[in-house]
């Protein structure tokens, strides 16, 4: 079985007016091979992300941290 790893993301989100956006914050989990690379090309996936600089920040948690954010 495949260990989990935990990932808090900072997101770049459009369409709340003409040149504005809202930056969220998302907490994902991932199998523990899956690289910040990777997270990122999951992140870019996510409905209303805007594709340029989408990624605003990016983190590696423990488990703790992820349910909290949750």
């Amino acid at each position: 079985m495949l260990e989990q790893s935990y990932w808090k993301v900072v997101l770049r989100y459009g369409h709340v007016g003409q040149r504005k956006e809202v930056y969220v914050a998302r907490y994902l989990a991932f199998n523990e091979e899956v690289s910040l690379l990777g997270v990122c090309e999951c992140a870019k996936e996510m409905p209303g992300v805007k594709h340029s600089k989408l990624v605003s920040f990016a983190k590696n948690i423990d488990y703790t941290e992820y349910l909290t954010g949750l």
